[in-house]
């Protein structure tokens, strides 16, 4: 299982940045939003609209720490990341009940990452 960690990390982490850019309806090529799918695959993958430069710096960092998630480190790992997760998850909720922006284009490249090791954490947790 450890040998197969990272890959699905970058694997959950694909998925869940193409699900919450098109449940917040990112723009597509067209400039408007282009429906589920195609939204879906345009942010799951990194390299196309250019927002791999958020996205591949993210999964470089989630790489390591998904690779140190084992042991009293690791538990430890996965508390800091779940609790990250929690706090920013208040916080977009916060800008959004304040001030109509839920920051949503940070939520699926930042946000959704540190939720995302949380739940490998837990289910790799020794």
């Amino acid at each position: 299982m450890s040998a197969l960690r990272v890959p699905i990390y970058w694997l959950m982490s694909f998925i869940a940045g193409g699900i919450v850019a098109a449940l917040a309806r990112f723009h597509g090529y067209s400039g408007g939003y282009d429906g589920f799918v195609q939204t879906f695959w345009l942010y799951a993958i990194p390299i196309p609209m250019a927002f791999g430069m958020f996205h591949i710096p993210t999964m470089i960092v989630g790489s390591i720490i998904c690779a140190a998630l084992k042991g009293s480190k690791g538990r430890l790992l996965t508390y800091l990341c779940g609790g990250a997760f929690f706090i920013a998850l208040l916080l977009h909720i916060a800008f959004r009940i304040f001030t109509g922006d839920g920051h949503w284009f940070w939520f699926a490249y930042f946000t959704v990452d540190l939720g995302v090791l949380a739940a490998i954490g837990v289910v790799v947790a020794d």
